[in-house]
């Protein structure tokens, strides 16, 4: 179910962070912050898969909202580092020069960082809608259940 969306995200998440590690010392918490959201990305995609299954323990029900209430702070903490040193340097280090950003490490992460702020908030403006209008999203199929 979600695995299919969220598995390639996380991969590339890993990718971008573990690649440019190093390219990032005026926030060296940049590329940290790539891959540890990716293998959250990763365990929540897999925890959430397993919990959506009928038969599924509330354990692990338990633990899927645990996790996405660790993500979700995890972000929040990504957005602080990245939006600190907005904008960066992109200049490359010379022997005078130790602070600067990659150029591709800091529009990947900036750019998929609102992505993911705006993806957010249309869901909130959709379930928002859903909750005030619930006979016609119940009645269309869209597998979001409202609470009565």
């Amino acid at each position: 179910m979600v695995e299919c969306e969220a598995i390639p995200v996380a991969i590339i998440y890993i990718y971008m962070g573990g690649y440019y590690f190093h390219d990032c010392t005026q926030q060296p918490l940049i590329p940290v912050f790539l891959i540890v959201f990716g293998v959250f990305v990763y365990i929540c995609a897999r925890v959430s898969d397993i919990s959506a299954k009928k038969e599924s323990h509330w354990f692990s029900k338990a633990l899927t909202i645990i996790l996405f209430l660790l993500l979700f702070c995890w972000f929040i903490t990504g957005q602080v580092w990245i939006y600190s040193i907005y904008p960066p340097n992109y200049n490359n280090p010379g022997y005078n020069q130790t602070t600067y950003c990659h150029k591709t490490l800091y529009r990947y992460s900036f750019s998929t960082s609102i992505l993911i702020i705006v993806t957010f908030l249309v869901h909130l403006i959709y379930i928002a809608v859903c909750l005030r209008n619930r006979n016609r999203c119940d009645s269309q199929g869209t597998g979001i259940e409202v609470p009565v």
